[in-house]
């Protein structure tokens, strides 16, 4: 049975609880994003499956997911790209925020790869993640001020903390 903790909004642990739990109780939890380096110095965001809920087909962040009680935030951001991508490769935190509204509760820690990744050779797990595309930085600021609506709510979030990331 997956666990998940259950923390602050400093990221301390208040209990180890189930997925289940946290499915009905809608706790503040720890999750990872990764929006890896494409070509050219684009970025990769993912458009969410039309079958996956919550915010079907809208823009999401490349890949992430929601620690488990014994993983770090890298561990969940490496085993979330090889589950939703297909590949293994090294990253480097971008920043950290808080999203907390009626759709998501959790401390993020997003992360980008090192070196770009080709999104022609990657294997997408088409269960979660319907296309790849490469968006350039002045893209990504248009998409979440011109265009929030086609986002999740927490891409938006972290597409926006992820540019602050990138200027520090």
């Amino acid at each position: 049975m997956e666990r998940i903790d259950e923390i602050n909004t400093v990221g301390q642990v208040l209990a180890v609880r189930t997925k289940q739990e946290w499915r009905e109780e809608f706790f503040l939890h720890k999750a990872a994003l990764v929006i890896p380096r494409g070509p050219n110095g684009t970025y990769l965001l993912a458009m969410r499956a039309a079958t996956k809920k919550p915010f079907p087909g809208v823009w999401v962040c490349g890949v992430g997911g929601t620690c488990a009680s014994d993983e770090s935030f890298l561990e969940t951001a490496q085993r979330e790209m090889k589950e939703e991508i297909g590949v293994r490769a090294e990253l480097t935190v971008v920043n950290t925020f808080l999203h907390d509204d009626e759709y998501m509760r959790a401390l993020f820690r997003i992360f980008t790869t090192i070196d770009p990744l080709d999104p022609t050779e990657l294997v997408i797990d088409e269960t979660e993640i319907a296309y790849l595309q490469a968006f350039s930085l002045d893209e990504l600021r248009e998409l979440i001020t011109e265009r929030p609506e086609t986002c999740a709510p927490t891409a938006v979030t972290a597409i926006r903390s992820f540019l602050l990331g990138l200027l520090e």
